[in-house]
């Protein structure tokens, strides 16, 4: 561990909404029938649940992101703080943001802070809204 460390525990639970979480390396992968590709179904069963900040990208988040995750021009619709480390894809229900939105980039801080802040993306089977299957 560095001489600087911050824990950022207490504001991510300060400002934290409840939102849950499909590890990649747990989720299902996406199927095809006939070619044509299948909605992912999301079993209840399988999702982490976790109490953490996702806010909207705009100008301002676009440029915290944009240093966060390593000075590449980070595109996304929410950035999420965390103090968990996931996979890229992995899928994230942000019911205050309307939808299930994917892992899309993630800069981990653990040699500096227990932060991990990822950018999600919604898409056309996981975005704003759309419905999933459930089983």
């Amino acid at each position: 561990m560095s001489q600087f460390y911050m824990d950022v525990m207490p504001l991510l639970d300060y400002y934290g909404k409840d939102i849950e979480v499909w590890s990649a390396d747990k989720a299902p992968k996406v199927q095809y029938v006939a070619g044509v590709k299948q909605p992912v179904e999301l079993s209840d069963s399988d999702f982490e649940k976790r109490h953490e900040p996702v806010v909207p990208m705009n100008d301002q988040t676009s440029v915290i992101a944009q240093v966060l995750v390593g000075g590449i021009e980070a595109q996304g619709d929410l950035l999420w703080l965390s103090t968990e480390v996931y996979p890229i894809n992995t899928l994230v229900k942000v019911p205050t943001q309307g939808g299930i939105f994917k892992v899309t980039d993630y800069s981990n801080w653990q040699d500096y802070s227990n932060l991990v802040v990822y950018v999600l993306k919604g898409d056309s089977q996981h975005g704003h809204g759309e419905p999933i299957a459930r089983v």
